[in-house]
């Protein structure tokens, strides 16, 4: 016993159909262009090596680059993005003088997943710096965070961000002194 549909009414009934169920994109990959790209300023990265830089630079004029970065858009301007993640590559394409870059465009970002977002790109890419650790933790926590949920998002030991949660308290001295490349 043959099965026989009549794909000719599915057809019909599709056509007639004009309601139709639209969903929001969370993320798209494209080229944006470089100069609508701006740093985010919470960005916990402060300082970029140059040498580094030009290093890598250098890899993406050879290799490309292999993974594009993390923005979202403006929430003030329209047609213009925040870098989520991706800063030195996106410093690094600039310095080669191109003007797109891959790119995942990320919607739905939560304001407060971004910072723990970049903290987690820089960790894994590069040091960060005593002090960009130290006043990241320190923004968290005058956010209103735990220290025990700030260690669990960054997958550090609760004692690890009590150390840095002092940073306030530092004498003027001391927070120079760590601030200085002298002692990095």
């Amino acid at each position: 016993m043959g099965l026989n549909l009549n794909l000719g009414n599915i057809n019909k009934a599709a056509k007639d159909f004009t309601h139709r169920r639209t969903e929001v994109v969370e993320e798209t990959m494209r080229d944006v262009e470089v100069e609508v790209i701006k740093a985010d300023p919470q960005q916990p990265r402060k300082e970029f090596d140059e040498d580094a830089l030009k290093e890598l630079a250098e890899s993406i004029k050879t290799h490309g680059l292999i993974q594009p970065i993390v923005l979202r858009p403006s929430p003030d301007k329209e047609a213009e993005y925040y870098i989520i993640a991706g800063e030195r590559r996106f410093r690094a394409v600039k310095l080669n003088g191109a003007k797109t870059i891959r790119a995942i465009v990320k919607k739905t970002f939560k304001p407060e997943e971004i910072g723990y977002v970049q903290m987690a790109e820089n960790v894994k890419r590069a040091n960060l710096s005593v002090v960009e650790i130290a006043e990241f933790i320190c923004r968290q926590l005058e956010a209103g965070e735990k220290q025990a949920d700030v260690a669990e998002k960054l997958g550090l030991n609760k004692a690890i961000v009590s150390q840095y949660a002092v940073w306030p308290e530092l004498p003027e001295c001391i927070k120079e002194a760590l601030t200085s490349k002298k002692n990095r």
